[in-house]
């Protein structure tokens, strides 16, 4: 009887032996891992108060010099190698707390004239530019499909600023792209990463002159033998001269240097014919270079090769 109880002691000890080595390998386990983990975590990162933020730096900037890209091409064939290029220095200043990566792109560039206006972009010094293109260390394209910046241009120190020169020129005639314009946006970014931008919008026009259309069009019924009818109108600065077309088709009619201009028969083809009817006809102005108004519009009233009108 005593025996036994002996023998349920020893093994009730046993029993609380094995438990608190149990207990005591999960507990150098837990610990281990506990002081594992925390070392990783001091390994990683420091202490991070309450209330930071991750914003390190500031994105700004400014610029300056896009208006003296607003042009109008308007030159004679004598001069336009000096008169066909515009130069302008534009400024892009860095105002914010971080170096930027600069980039420039074109918006609004898809008129037509876009495509025949060079584009090209240098590195200029101190807000200037030389007077002319240089040879070398320059990016060229056009309007429509913009160079990319110099590498000299690539970044702006905090504080500082650099100097793109732009130079645009029409690269062809008046004649051909007279009356056309493009108003496009070049935009300058300076960039910290990926998630600090500092982006300057900058617009200016560019279009070719076309001289203007005559004013005050007036149409008098003449009354006399083979005349049909005299067109009076204001003169136009700048014009060489003054047309009368067919409205439809343009076929010329008649010319003069001044006003007015008397429609005759014989310029309307009506010799020895009997005509009745009206005849839509448009007065131009055309200047030295070549361009031609669109047209003032007036109409004509035949009834006969010797009767007069005006509609």
């Amino acid at each position: 009887m005593s025996a036994r109880r002996v023998h349920g002691a020893d093994a009730s000890a046993r029993g609380i032996r094995g438990g608190w080595r149990l207990f005591g390998g999960t507990f150098l386990t837990v610990l281990l891992l506990a002081v594992g983990s925390s070392a990783g975590a001091l390994w990683t990162t420091g202490a991070v108060p309450l209330g930071a933020t991750a914003n390190v730096a500031t994105a700004a900037a400014t610029s300056t010099g896009a208006t003296a890209l607003t042009r109008t091409y308007q030159f004679t064939p004598a001069n336009a190698a000096t008169q066909n290029i515009r130069i302008a220095p534009i400024v892009y200043t860095n105002t914010g707390t971080a170096p930027l990566a600069l980039s420039a792109t074109m918006s609004n560039n898809t008129a037509p004239l876009a495509a025949n206006v060079s584009l090209t972009y240098w590195a200029g010094s101190g807000g200037a530019c030389a007077a002319s293109i240089p040879a070398t260390g320059v990016s060229v394209g056009t309007l429509a499909a913009p160079p990319a910046l110099p590498a000299a241009l690539s970044a702006v120190p905090v504080g500082g600023a650099v100097t793109l020169c732009t130079a645009t020129s029409l690269s062809t005639t008046m004649l051909v792209s007279q009356g056309l314009s493009v108003s496009p946006t070049l935009t300058l970014t300076g960039r910290v990463g990926a998630n600090w931008i500092a982006s300057v919008p900058l617009a200016f026009t560019q279009s070719v002159y076309r001289v203007p259309d005559p004013t005050g069009l007036t149409c008098a019924q003449t009354g006399a033998l083979n005349n049909i009818a005299t067109l009076s109108f204001t003169a136009v600065p700048g014009a060489s001269s003054y047309r009368v077309v067919r409205a439809t088709g343009g076929t010329l009619i008649k010319t003069a240097t001044t006003s007015p201009i008397t429609i005759t028969a014989n310029d309307l083809g009506l010799v020895g014919l009997l005509t009745i009817g009206t005849l839509p006809v448009l007065v131009q102005a055309t200047d030295a270079t070549g361009t031609v108004s669109p047209g003032l519009p007036a109409t004509v009233t035949v009834l006969t090769v010797i009767a007069t009108g005006c509609g």
